[in-house]
């Protein structure tokens, strides 16, 4: 008998910047998930695919996706850097990618 299946899970992969969110009003350090399909066999997932990311509030898990890793990459090492805040052309980033 062969156990298969299918279905969606989410990650985080790290925090971000400490800011504030517009949805709740409170200020935390936001999130960075990736949410992918996968394949499964025996419970074991063999394969993902339809990767998205995302850069959320951990309070109300509002906030705006991330074009692809490398951008994911980016936020995560320079929060590590200076988590109040990010240089003036990631913020830009950022924002556009809220918009």
């Amino acid at each position: 008998m062969i156990i298969f299946g299918w279905g969606q899970g989410s990650k985080v992969l790290g925090e971000g910047f400490i800011q504030t969110c517009s949805q709740c009003g409170n200020t935390n350090r936001f999130l960075v998930v990736e949410e992918a399909s996968n394949v499964n066999l025996y419970f074991i997932t063999v394969a993902k695919f339809a990767q998205q990311y995302f850069y959320v509030c951990p309070i109300c898990y509002c906030g705006a996706r991330v074009p692809d890793r490398a951008m994911c990459q980016r936020i995560l090492a320079n929060a590590i850097r200076n988590p109040a805040g990010a240089d003036d052309e990631l913020m830009g980033l950022i924002k556009q990618a809220r918009a």
